[in-house]
């Protein structure tokens, strides 16, 4: 070979090489591209189902600041539960798949029409008789044909988890139907704009819980934010007091910020019941809410405030209602997602600007005016919110640090 011909090969060798590491940069681009795509596109479905349930709730239950309204956030609580239910079980159904524990979720061959309307009179007629359902489940065997396809298909799986069904998952449920309840009692009594503010103190009793229950210190600047978030609640408190809010509008806020907290607390004590399985967990709370809630439907008299609603014959409430509980589902599914695809800091972060993003929507929206006073409440809020975000970032920072540390410790 010629010294021609070596250099014209080197040159080509040079070249192809050249291609190829331009090539797997432009996977890695396109890779790394489709990556944010995606984390800007779930964030995105998190902000707007978030705010759509939000501002939807409060055109159901009316209140403070709306006209007209269905008084009766247990009833309307309840329905989104059932259709929970419902989106779940038309995408799939549950089973063991081959005594692995996992969930299978394949096509179910029913309508959608006959599989609703099985779900729905099965909830109804088993909720009726409470007391039956219980003694029902404790002498339950595989092939009890006394209970209805859907209960069967829940408690088989129940009671492979868990041997005591009604006392280890029951629990759970009854902290999440607290939940959901104060929480929709207070987009009622207060005002969209104002329920950020209301709901704020998640963070502080998530603190306390979290050193109650499971001895987690929290460092001084962690704890400096959360008084930061106390003084911006009562400083909105005190604002919304003078243009009329009563302590009735309050008390629901400080409830659901305490009852979000415990759940988040219990949520992750009962995930192992389930195999970490969060959409597992999410259909046994909501089939538990439904039987807990229909006593409270009935207790409340909210059967009398429905029956007279003027609207309830029309398609339009109907299908708003459908709407909230399709919404509902998608909320959880969402932030479920936003934490698969980013991180819980992540999602903190991304709640925190999606609460303050929904104040602003609120008060244009709904034509409000507030005061000074009340929008540096709001700031406080999302101040205290972004410094204790960052505080614990600290803390995690240093925990992996330390963790090194002691890896290279033992490693010599």
């Amino acid at each position: 070979m010629s010294h021609t011909d070596e250099k014209d090969f080197e040159t080509d060798k040079v070249s192809l090489l050249s291609e190829e590491l331009e090539q797997t940069n432009m996977k890695a681009q396109d890779s790394m591209t489709r990556k944010y795509l995606e984390i800007t596109g779930v964030i995105a479905l998190y902000w707007v189902v978030s705010i759509s349930i939000v501002m939807l709730n409060k055109q159901l239950l009316g209140g403070r600041g709306m006209e007209g309204g269905l008084d009766a956030p247990c009833f309307i609580t309840w329905f989104q539960a059932v259709w929970s239910i419902f989106v779940i079980r038309i995408c799939g159904r549950y089973s063991w798949a081959g005594g692995s524990g996992r969930l299978d979720l394949s096509c179910d061959a029913k309508s959608l029409k006959s599989i609703f309307f099985e779900l729905l009179f099965s909830v109804i007629r088993r909720m009726l008789s409470l007391t039956n359902l219980i003694a029902s489940i404790t002498r339950f065997t595989e092939n009890d044909l006394r209970l209805p396809k859907i209960f069967r298909v829940v408690i088989c799986m129940s009671l492979k988890i868990r041997s005591d069904f009604v006392s280890q998952i029951l629990p759970l449920s009854i902290v999440f139907v607290g939940m959901v309840t104060s929480n929709n009692l207070c987009i009622k009594f207060v005002g969209v704009a104002f329920y950020y503010v209301n709901r704020s103190l998640t963070t502080v009793f998530n603190v306390i819980l979290s050193y109650v229950f499971l001895s987690q210190t929290h460092s001084k600047y962690a704890l400096f934010w959360c008084v930061i978030i106390l003084v911006g609640f009562f400083i909105g408190v005190d604002q919304e007091t003078a243009s009329g809010l009563s302590l009735l509008g309050v008390i629901p806020g400080v409830l659901a910020s305490l009852l979000v907290a415990l759940n988040a607390i219990l949520t992750k004590k009962y995930l192992a019941c389930v195999d970490g399985s969060i959409l597992r967990l999410g259909y046994l709370n909501n089939v538990n809410a439904a039987i807990i809630f229909i006593p409270l439907i009935l207790l409340s008299g909210e059967v009398k405030v429905l029956m007279s609603f003027k609207d309830l014959n029309t398609v339009y409430f109907w299908t708003v209602m459908s709407i909230s509980g399709v919404l509902g589902f998608a909320v959880g599914t969402a932030s479920a997602l936003q934490i698969k695809v980013t991180s819980p800091l992540t999602h903190n972060v991304s709640g925190t600007a999606k609460a303050s993003a929904q104040t602003i929507l609120a008060v244009l929206y709904y034509e409000e005016f507030k005061t000074a006073v009340w929008w540096t409440s709001n700031f406080v809020v999302l101040l205290g919110s972004m410094g204790y975000t960052r505080a614990k970032q600290l803390e995690m920072e240093e925990g992996k640090k330390k963790q090194n540390q002691s890896k290279d410790i033992e490693k010599c």
